[in-house]
């Protein structure tokens, strides 16, 4: 079937999970070019990686000492046409990509609790980065190509690092990072309301940040994923 006369769901499907865009971005232009997910809480971002760490993922810190965004990626492929052989049979071959999840927001201490048994697999880098590249990331201007495969991709200057770093022990973003009179006066309502209210309003405005307009940026195309995932 094709979408607009243009381009297959499958396909979209494809591009959407190679280089992480929103579909309703290729679609209409609409929202955040990048898929990210936005936490308004250290518990929910902890809760997400929980959830996520059923499969196994490499794990990228990023902070720039005031802030912190994670990305995690793991190996998938999916399977494409090869022709036909002799026997007229269909031939396929795999093809290989990154699957990625971007999480910032609110990342703190708790977050880095739910890391810290993952850096004694191994699988844990950090990335000291600049609080316009967190920026970007945040409002969904960086995809996966640009994280892992360009020729200056951000991941390249990261490094491993164990459960003994001081990342786990020191950073406290909470505390840190600063927040502008508007930002705390609507902290005071969140915290005024009952449970029920700030799940409606945590909801509102991570729709409302999600679906931002991003300035348009190049996307890197290669679209099944294998081995622990879909």
């Amino acid at each position: 079937m094709k979408l607009d006369g243009m381009l297959s769901g499958e396909t979209l499907s494809y591009i959407h999970r190679t280089e992480n865009v929103r579909i309703d971005w290729l679609l209409e232009g609409r929202g955040k070019q990048y898929a990210v997910n936005i936490c308004t809480s250290d518990e929910d971002a902890c809760e997400l990686l929980d959830a996520l760490f059923e499969e196994q993922w490499n794990v990228w810190i990023l902070s720039d000492r005031v802030r912190m965004a994670i990305v995690l990626d793991q190996p998938a492929s999916f399977s494409v046409k090869d022709g036909k052989t002799e026997a007229g049979e269909q031939q396929w071959r795999d093809i290989p990509y990154r699957v990625v999840e971007v999480i910032t927001g609110t990342i703190g201490a708790k977050t880095l609790d739910c890391i810290r048994p993952k850096a004694g697999q191994d699988v844990v880098h950090l990335l000291d980065a600049t609080s316009e590249t967190l920026a970007r990331l945040e409002k969904g201007m960086i995809g996966t190509y640009r994280l892992f495969h360009s020729p200056d991709a951000l991941m390249h200057s990261a490094g491993k690092i164990t459960a003994k770093h001081r990342i786990f022990n020191e950073f406290t973003q909470q505390e840190l990072f600063p927040a502008s009179p508007e930002e705390k006066a609507l902290l005071g309502h969140f915290r005024a309301m009952g449970s029920e209210k700030r799940k409606t309003v945590a909801e509102v405005a991570t729709a409302l940040a999600q679906h931002e307009v991003a300035p348009e940026a190049p996307v890197d195309v290669k679209p099944k994923k294998n081995g622990n995932g879909n």
